[in-house]
């Protein structure tokens, strides 16, 4: 599988088999060839901007804007990483993919599983709900855990759903709950403190300010990361600087590669 002199890493998928069956007795097992499935992780180079500046410049400042330029370039570099994902993850639910679309309740071309719910249509959810609510929310963790396959050639696939991830914006959605919804407690919690939990309905939730990523309405849910897939770091963050006579530059760099091994590992709904 190794056929390119940049880095790539083999890796075991977990193995696929048909389920036990009842049968007659004087009858034997069918027999089946044990194979297991491999997958690649590519690994990129992540480079930032390379940064520039006379020293004599850099000495009229109060603070060292170095390190402010440095820890942005962090941040740059975790969004890089961020963009490639998600657009993976948009491609594995969309039910027409040549032309980008994703309808809910419509299976996705890839998988042939039904990953995405449309809360915003009462028609494209499969308990006609609209709108964000606790009945949305918790129909959406069913995504994953409704069995798929054939089960006389593969055992149904079923997750459960372990993280939600949506922007800052959306998550306000749960502050706006009744306590009749939620429960007194987290309620009067949030009414003092705003979004304050990270665990709702048994769940765990990551609220991001990454609007431009994670859109607004929108859940993202991956199964458990055992489940999902791998992301590799081959060359942990660098941080080279040089100085020419007077002139001071520095960059940052870092090799990494993900890979979402298992398409039935994610689903996403839309409420808003």
């Amino acid at each position: 599988m190794n056929d390119t002199d940049k880095p790539v890493k083999i890796l075991d998928k977990e193995v696929g088999q048909p389920p036990s069956f009842s049968a007659p007795f004087g009858s034997l097992a069918p027999n089946q060839y044990i194979s297991g499935g491999r997958y690649k992780v590519n690994f990129a180079r992540l480079l930032s901007r390379n940064y520039t500046k006379d020293i004599a410049e850099l000495n009229q400042y109060d603070y060292d804007i170095r390190e402010l330029f440095k820890d942005n370039a962090i941040k740059d570099h975790m969004t890089a990483e961020d963009v490639p994902f998600f657009q993976t993850f948009n491609k594995i639910i969309q039910s027409d993919p040549d032309n980008d679309i994703a309808v809910g309740n419509a299976a996705s071309a890839m998988t042939g599983k039904v990953q995405y719910y449309d809360f915003t249509d009462a028609t494209k959810n499969p308990a006609g709900y609209t709108g964000f609510s606790r009945d949305s929310v918790v129909e959406s963790f069913k995504i994953m855990s409704k069995g798929y396959g054939d089960g006389s050639v593969s055992t149904p696939i079923r997750l459960q759903t372990d993280l939600c991830i949506m922007n800052v914006n959306t998550g306000l959605e749960f502050v706006k709950l009744l306590p009749t919804e939620i429960g007194e407690r987290l309620a009067d919690k949030m009414a003092s403190g705003g979004l304050v939990e990270d665990t709702f309905f048994g769940r765990r939730f990551l609220f991001t300010i990454k609007d431009d990523i994670i859109e607004d309405g929108a859940m993202y849910m991956t199964a458990k990361p055992q489940f999902l897939g791998v992301l590799l770091t081959l060359e942990e963050v660098v941080m080279f600087v040089e100085q020419r006579a007077y002139m001071m530059e520095f960059f940052l760099y870092s090799m990494q590669g993900c890979t979402l091994a298992n398409c039935f590992a994610v689903a996403k709904a839309k409420f808003l």
